[in-house]
């Protein structure tokens, strides 16, 4: 029976992270974000992305790295919107959690440059790097727009669509 409110609850929704790609690159975490952006030949950059807005934390990984790569979107059913909460604990409980975590900006830069039309069939968000502007956290993202590939800012208040792809990368 219910709690009285003659509200039903609706049945836990089905989540599953799956890798849409996979691969192992060599990602240079003392190359500046400048460089990364100029290698990645973007035919659109939000002004932000920049070392300053976005430095590098060496106590993650340094110098040249040859790391296993991952996008992965969460399967769910179309309509379905997530919140960032959401993805993040989703992505915790899934198994590949065990194996990955999220991606830096020279991750996702690096993704970028070797595999550019990857973002043309869908966005890819790296979601462990974060530019913090008053109260405002926002993300990077690989976008294709009206033909022109890219790297652009997200609000952290953003719903994401199924189609959405995460950047991740091997645990240390």
């Amino acid at each position: 029976m219910g709690s009285g409110t003659g509200l039903v609850s609706a049945p836990p929704l089905r989540v599953k992270a799956e890798v849409c790609f996979a691969a192992k690159l060599t990602v240079d975490y003392g190359r500046s974000v400048e460089a990364g952006i100029a290698a990645g030949n973007y035919g659109y950059v939000n002004e932000h992305i920049t070392a300053m807005n976005f430095p590098h934390r060496p106590a993650l990984r340094k110098g040249v790295v040859k790391v296993d790569l991952a996008v992965v979107r969460l399967n769910r059913p179309a309509g379905i919107f997530l919140e960032l909460f959401e993805i993040l604990e989703y992505l915790e409980k899934d198994p590949l959690w065990d194996r990955f975590m999220l991606s830096q900006l020279p991750d996702l830069l690096t993704i970028g440059e070797n595999h550019p039309s990857l973002q043309e069939e869908f966005p890819i968000w790296s979601l462990g790097s974060s530019w913090i502007q008053g109260i405002n956290r926002f993300f990077p993202v690989l976008r294709f727009d009206q033909r022109i590939r890219g790297i652009t800012l997200t609000p952290s208040q953003r719903h994401f669509s199924r189609r959405s792809g995460f950047l991740l990368v091997e645990r240390i």
